[in-house]
């Protein structure tokens, strides 16, 4: 009997100083297994030196720190030294070469032996240096490789070849097995994985947002909702502190300490054993909450483990020795991303926060807001002070309610996984690519193009060099953007594209860094092997230096695959063009299964490996443009983006000259946007050319040769008879009709029916005449690679500029009312960083000019700009149609200083202090939170005290080096001790060398004891001035004026004497441009709890405020939606009118009547200046 296994996760490891491969995996039941796969030796290889034998080889020092001669040795670390025979993906070779393969029964043989060949070794007293292959690869991966495995497919073992196992791993089933046991199933399918969905709630010692360092912000729940992939099944647990009542299907788990909390939810883990653990923002809070506030009671090694393996401080684990991972992933598309997250080995972490981040191009990432837009739910109105006032109160009820509130979020995350198909697209992708699923979610896209690239390239016989950084910018020319015709199109625009235009130009002309050859090296094949202009590929174009502006020719050449029957044979192409093929084939195959698929569940499996074979292919594309990673070559890639602009000229030159009165519109990229005479079409139809089909041979015979010269030298079509005859001789009946009336309407149905006609018509001919296509092989037609599609047509169509346009989108059906939606790009109504009031009068004018009633256009703009001037009033337009929002990015991009920021961050903790001391009621048990939870303690820094407000009192005892509070209270009486370190504000104002001693009291507020100062004898006058900073930090957060900063930073510039010319910086925010960058700061230091994180997205609205706003600094302007609601602050309509709608319209309007447009514009301003200046319009006395 055999055993069916799907994989779950993969970990490698010494055990026993050998080398394991590690597969978590679940059967058909769902039961968890590990399975310890030994015998397999990780490897890598060298190049071949004829002049040393391998006895030479043997005797190299790879480790002289080893005690033991024999381990100083080659051989002494190596379980075998043999002899294999590859081509380097590395340029056109002709032959294979001889190289040497490194095998090791460890991973520390492995790492010592790859590090000493990182440099010169010495073979009898000469440093010799040796090129590495294939070293910087996880190992486990070339197994999965040899035995031809995916990595989240289902395996078999045969059960008689099992060792039972245990100790290891907390799975329900553990065994071993040697590698050459285990074999590929033959199951497709996705097993019943458990996905787990959690969510903590937590409390605040003051109201703000909890922070995990304040010993009172205790986790109070964490809720848990568990689903079965593909089955109905699923499990719900809430563990909480208080007395949370019974909850229908879901089972309630009361504790009494947080401490009892985090250990009963990582017992409940491991006992149900999930094969998913996912949430919301869980990399970026849960996760680092539960570990920071375990901290406090126990040992976490013990008690946080809650991945597979049952003991993660065992040696040799690599990274996943570690209970607690910080991980930095960046990159240009992603930008910064810091995950931090406990270790869940052989279990898969997925933060959903994060994964539509990088999928999904949303205004706003919040869970509601995510919620909303992809399954139409939204969260219940609970607030975080809600959840803290029930949790203070602690009645039963209320503790039930923010239950029910976070299991409700919990099963929010488990409905949107199934709904955006992340796991079926995730396992898709780890398939396709040849890598673990915990890659698809981890790692970026380098990996997966080389995983990809090595599975192909060691069953073609190829290895892969080892290669440094490429030095540059990888900078190339790119795509061809035709210059755009602006304007409004009252008549049909049809778009035509071809189909993955990169990877099929890399198929096309085989381009690839293994078919890649120098002009040096192809005169010598020429030359010996007489090679014909069929056996290679000369590509070529002008390319101009952005700096110099000079131009210049660049040409490339590649060597081209064998042809049988005038067709390339496929196993004789390069690599990448293979990878290309296959990948292509698999996804054409996967749609015609989805189209006849009628099980939704099944044909979201489908939807998710064909969207992953696509990503796969454009991929390789984009890894050959990169300066890093084993496949880059810039030249490579640079060719490719040129034979797809060639294409697409070709397309353009084609239609322009034998469709006669076409017009193209706009093109972009890999698209054509064509506008075709339809008034007098039959000039538009190649068969009505008179005789043409009888004057030449037939078309199959010589179409390649035609279409390939064509390409290589990027010529036009002949308007010559012969050439036209040769163009024109397939039978165009098959593709066209023309008993069709002649098009009087423009703007008519007839009109839109033509315009595809022509567009399909189009994309058929130009599809048969590109190389590669349609040829015939034992006298049945082949397709090729290439293929121009007819893709959507506009009617109308508004263009702006390249990538701006929009227009009502139709497909192949041609119902005017019906059968269209409207497709925009790069406008208002794309862009996130437009408001939503932007998008409403932009979408009334654009229906309106759409229809073509330009006075109804400019009459709906006047009536929208009135209404919103009178919003105060009158409410029609609610607060979420005016907030706007930018991504945070990495914050040293803005010139950000911590220790400042810190600063600040002290004096709004005394400011706090002050303000509760000095109320008439004073709650002495939030004193005590405040002071007792104060994130600033450091005991490595020397702490300054202060005496503050009449109830506080100087305790003489402790003289100048500390001071005591002591407050009376009606209530009861609490000492309250404490020292805060405000001589932090003073580092960036000193070398941290010698300290002065300054004692200068002041009768009314403050008395400071010890600072540090620069190395000079001048005595600081201190205390007047933090009690100006003070004071105007006040009147900061009073009037939210960012200019009175800029005061606090001259009142420092005055608290020392110095003859030492340096300037001091405090929180300089001129030098901040972006103004989200400036509220961020300011929320931060409202509350630094709720801090925005790198990577959100930052919420703001346009506020009034006093003075001249056009003086002031954007940041001054703005502030966050809820701080407006709850202080009931005024939005500035006028500033919407004037800095977010006023441009979006009149661009849209100037294709309309751009003078009228800009007359109601400047009305609206007068009418503004007037109300503001307390006059009435004189034509209101008219009414």
């Amino acid at each position: 009997m055999s055993l069916n296994l799907q994989i779950i996760d993969v970990s490698e490891k010494d055990i026993d100083w050998k080398y394991h491969i590690m597969l978590f995996c679940i059967d058909d039941d769902s039961n968890s297994y590990c399975m310890k796969v030994k015998n397999y030796n990780p490897f890598f290889y060298i190049n071949y030196k004829k002049e040393y034998h391998i006895s030479d080889m043997n005797d190299i020092k790879v480790n002289p720190r080893s005690k033991n001669d024999y381990y100083k040795t080659l051989k002494g670390n190596t379980t075998k030294i043999s002899f294999e025979y590859y081509k380097k993906l590395d340029e056109y070779q002709e032959k294979k070469q001889k190289y040497l393969k490194l095998e090791f029964d460890s991973l520390r043989k492995f790492g010592i032996v790859k590090k000493a060949f990182e440099e010169t070794v010495d073979i009898h007293g000469e440093q010799v240096k040796f090129q590495r292959y294939e070293s910087n690869i996880n190992q486990f991966l070339r197994f999965f490789h040899i035995k031809d495995i995916n990595l989240c497919k289902w395996i078999n073992i045969e059960k008689s070849d099992l060792e039972e196992s245990s100790g290891f791993s907390k799975c329900k089933y553990e065994y071993e097995v040697d590698f050459k046991d285990i074999h590929p199933s033959n199951i497709n399918k996705i097993g019943p994985i458990k996905v787990l969905s959690y969510d903590i709630e937590c409390t605040s010692c003051d109201g703000s947002f909890p922070q995990y360092s304040r010993k009172s912000d205790e986790i109070i729940q964490i809720g848990n909702t568990m689903e079965v992939y593909g089955k109905d099944a699923d499990v719900n647990f809430i563990i909480s502190l208080k007395n949370c009542q019974p909850i229908d299907n879901c089972e309630v788990i009361n504790c009494k300490t947080e401490k009892e909390l985090i250990q009963k939810w990582c017992e409940k883990i491991n006992e149900i054993d999930p094969d998913i653990i996912t949430g919301y923002n869980i990399w970026g809070f849960d996760y680092q909450y539960i570990y920071e506030r375990a901290k406090f009671y126990f040992d976490i090694d013990e008690v946080l483990n809650i991945s597979r393996i049952e003991d993660l401080s065992q040696s040799n684990f690599r990274d996943n020795e570690k209970i607690y991972i910080i991980k930095h992933l960046s990159s240009s598309a992603m930008g910064d991303n810091e995950l931090k997250y406990l270790n869940t080995a052989g279990r898969i972490n997925i933060d959903l926060l994060k994964y539509v981040r990088d999928n999904k191009k949303l205004a706003c990432y919040k869970l509601d807001f995510v919620a909303e837009e992809f399954i139409g739910q939204n969260k219940n109105p609970v607030t975080p002070n809600q959840i803290f006032d029930w949790y203070r109160e602690g009645k039963p009820e209320k503790i039930t309610e923010i239950a029910k509130y976070c299991i409700q979020d919990c099963k929010l995350v488990n409905k949107l996984v199934n709904k955006l198909s992340v796991i079926e697209n995730s396992v898709g992708m780890s398939n396709t690519c040849w890598i673990p699923l915990n890659y698809v979610f981890t790692r970026g896209q380098g990996i997966k193009a080389q995983s990809l690239v090595l599975k192909e390239c060691s069953t073609l016989g190829y290895i892969l060099p080892h290669k440094p950084k490429i030095e540059g910018s990888g900078d190339f020319k790119g795509a061809t953007v035709l210059t755009a015709k602006s304007g409004i199109h009252y008549y049909p625009v049809s778009a035509l594209d071809f189909a993955s235009l990169y990877p099929s130009c890399m198929i096309s002309h085989n381009l690839c860094i293994s078919s890649f050859i120098t002009k040096k090296k192809l005169d010598k094949y020429i030359k010996k092997y007489n090679w014909g202009i069929d056996k290679y590929r000369e590509v070529k174009w002008d390319e101009t230096d952005k700096e110099t502006g000079i131009t210049s020719t660049k040409t490339y050449y590649y060597v081209q695959p064998d042809r049988k029957n005038g067709k390339p044979i496929d196993s004789e192409r390069a690599v990448l063009p293979q990878i290309a093929m296959k990948l292509l084939n698999k996804r054409n195959e996967t749609k015609k299964l989805m189209k006849k698929e009628k099980d939704p569940f099944k044909k979201s499996i489908y939807d998710g490996l064909q969207l992953a074979y696509k990503i796969t292919a454009n991929s390789i594309y984009g890894q050959l443009g990169s300066t890093v990673g084993a496949i880059g070559k810039l030249e490579v890639a640079a060719t490719i983006t040129t034979c797809g602009r060639q294409l697409l000229e070709l397309a353009q030159n084609f239609t322009l000259q034998h469709y006669e009165g076409s017009v193209a519109i706009y093109g972009d990229t890999d698209s054509i946007f064509m506008k075709f005479n339809l008034k007098d079409h039959t000039k538009c139809c190649p068969y009505h050319q008179k005789n043409m089909h009888k004057r030449i041979k037939k078309y199959h015979e010589i179409k390649n040769d035609l279409c390939e010269k064509m390409i290589e030298n990027n010529e036009k079509y002949s308007h010559s008879r012969k050439a036209e005859a040769m163009m024109f001789k397939t039978d165009f009946r098959l593709y066209n009709k023309c008993d069709c009336p002649q098009v009087k309407d423009l703007m008519s149905e007839n009109a839109l029916k033509k315009s595809i006609e022509f567009a399909c018509e189009v994309d058929r001919i130009i599809t048969d005449l590109l190389p590669d296509h349609k040829v015939f092989v034992d006298g049945k037609q082949v397709d090729g690679c290439q293929q121009l599609e007819y893709e959507k047509t506009y009617l109308p169509y508004i263009l702006f500029t390249k990538k701006r346009y929009v227009g009502k989108l139709f497909e192949h059906k041609t119902n005017l009312e019906n059968d269209w939606y409207l497709d925009y790009k790069g406008i208002a109504l794309k862009r996130r960083d437009s408001a939503i009031i932007v998008k409403k009068f932009y979408k009334n004018c654009l229906y309106k000019i759409m229809e073509g009633s330009k006075k109804n256009a400019l009459d709906c703009l006047e009536k929208d700009l009135n209404n919103l001037m009178n919003n105060n009033e009158v409410k029609m337009y609610p607060i979420e149609d005016f907030i706007l929002s930018k991504t945070l990015k990495s914050m040293s991009k803005y010139k950000m200083d911590k220790k400042i920021l810190q600063s600040i961050l002290i004096l709004n903790k005394i400011l706090q202090l002050k303000t509760i001391l000095n109320k008439k009621d004073i709650d002495s048990d939030i004193v005590d939170k405040i002071i007792d939870n104060n994130p600033l303690r450091s005991k490595f820094i020397k702490k300054t005290c202060f005496e503050t407000c009449k109830h506080i009192k100087y305790d003489g005892k402790t003289g100048n080096k500390i001071l005591s509070f002591k407050m009376n209270c009606e209530k009861c009486n609490t000492n309250i001790k404490d020292t805060f370190g405000i001589n932090q504000l003073l580092d960036y104002l000193n070398d941290t060398y010698n300290s002065k001693v300054v004692k200068k009291e002041d009768r009314n507020i403050y008395k400071l004891s010890k600072l540090k100062t620069y190395r000079f004898n001048k005595k600081i006058l201190f205390d007047k001035k933090i009690i100006d900073i003070i004071d105007l930090l006040a009147e900061y957060y009073k009037n939210g004026n960012t200019k009175i900063l800029i005061r606090i930073k001259n009142v420092l510039k005055k608290i020392y004497i110095s003859k030492i010319n340096t300037e001091i910086v405090f929180y300089n925010l001129r030098k901040i441009s972006q103004p989200h960058v400036i509220l961020t700061e300011k929320m931060t230091i409202r509350d630094p709890g709720s801090a925005p994180q790198i990577n959100d997205r930052i919420q703001y609205c346009f506020i009034k405020v006093k003075g001249d706003s056009k003086k002031m600094l954007q940041g001054d302007l703005i502030e966050n939606p809820d701080y407006i609601v709850e202080n009931k602050i005024s939005l500035d309509y006028n500033y919407y009118i004037e800095k977010q709608i006023k441009n979006p319209l009149l661009q849209l309007f100037e294709h309309v009547d751009e003078d009228k447009s800009k007359k109601i514009f400047k009305n609206i301003q007068n009418l503004n200046k007037n109300k503001l200046a307390g006059q009435t319009n004189i034509m209101d006395f008219f009414h």
